[in-house]
Parts: structure tokens; C-alpha cells; sequence
């Protein structure tokens, strides 16, 4: 089944709606998103010294654009390089912004009801897990809106079934990306 959007639209969507992409982490966390999409969709690829390689530099969506054009400039590059980047030049603003301009004018409480179904019958119930939705959770629980949008006994369900899909292929790229972040919280705190 094709998605109708990206991770990376679908995070948008669920951040936006709870305003909380002022903060520099959704900005980052949408930046990896946009890649975690390019690699699923053959677009980059994720070699075993985890450096990113372009493999076809054309994408219809504006943010994964920006993004191809930045990662296409800088060959063999860590992922853990790329977010530094990120962070230290501000761009992830605006990655963040190109990915939910759009969705913006759409009917945003809809969708992010219809997201937040997608994951519950995914990851609480006996539906097939798409790795994408499981990506995505990652990046909620990173932000900590899983309780925003589940209950607390839902919200607990999901933080094991997550907790157990860690052995999942996209877990790699999340943790990549979650531990760039937390080693730049650090620096930033440090100063």
C-alpha cells in the first residue's frame, strides 16, 4: 500500500498541531525524517560506516528536496555529521518549514486523527507494521508526544511494543540521529 505521505509530512503534521516546532529538536528530528524517507524510498543510501550517499537526487517534495540538494553538495558524509550540520547552520528550519508548508492549508486535525488511527492499529493492535509508522513513533516518543495523543495505558503499550521493535533496519537511523541530538544537548549545556 502507498503512503499518502512521508514520515516526514506525518511528523510535521503532529508536531505543528501542537506547537511545539518552535523548539530546535522537531527541526532536527524533521531533518532526519526527510532522510530516513529518501532511504526508504532508494533516493540515499545508508552505507555500513553510516556515511550517506546520494543515489538519484530528484524528489516532487519540496523538503527532500532541499535536502538532496545539501547532501548532494558534500559526498560520504556521516549521518551524525549531517545533523551537526544541521544544527550548527540553522537549515533545519528550513527543511522544517518546506515539509509543512503545505500542509498548513490542509485539514491538519483530520489527517493527524487519521495518522494517529494508522499507528494505533499498527502498533496496538494486530495490523501490518509498516517500518515507516515505526520511525515515526520513534521520533513522538523523542519529543514526547505519545502521550499527547494516546492514553496513558495506550501511551505505555506503545513505549514497549516500541522499546521491542528496536531491532528493527530504521532504528539505526533513528538512533544515529537521537544521539547526535543528545551529544548536542550536552555541548550546548556545557557552554
Amino acid at each position: 500500500m502507498k503512503r499518502q505521505l512521508t514520515v516526514a509530512q506525518e511528523f510535521g503534521i503532529l508536531v505543528y498541531r501542537n506547537k511545539i516546532g518552535l523548539l530546535y529538536h522537531p527541526k532536527l528530528l524533521t531533518v532526519g525524517a526527510v532522510i530516513y524517507d529518501l532511504i526508504s524510498s532508494g533516493k540515499v543510501e545508508l552505507d555500513n560506516k553510516n556515511r550517506i550517499n546520494v543515489i538519484n537526487n530528484f524528489s516532487e517534495i519540496e523538503s527532500e528536496q532541499i535536502v538532496l540538494k545539501t547532501l548532494s553538495k558534500k559526498k560520504n558524509r556521516k549521518l551524525f555529521l549531517w545533523i551537526v550540520w544541521y544544527y550548527v547552520t540553522f537549515n533545519s528550519k528550513s527543511v522544517y518549514q518546506a515539509n509543512i508548508c503545505k500542509l498548513k492549508s490542509s485539514n491538519s486535525i483530520s489527517t493527524a486523527e487519521n495518522i494517529v488511527q494508522k499507528i494505533r492499529a499498527e502498533l496496538l493492535e494486530d495490523g501490518n507494521i509498516y517500518e515507516g509508522t515505526v520511525f515515526l513513533s520513534f521520533l513522538l516518543k523523542k519529543v514526547n508526544l505519545l502521550k499527547k495523543y494516546f492514553s496513558k495505558y495506550e501511551s505505555e503499550d506503545l513505549n514497549k511494543t516500541i522499546n521491542r521493535l528496536k531491532n528493527e533496519e530504521c532504528y539505526k537511523v533513528y538512533s544515529i540521529i537521537s544521539k547526535s541530538i543528545t551529544i548536542l544537548d550536552i555541548a550546548v549545556m556545557s557552554h
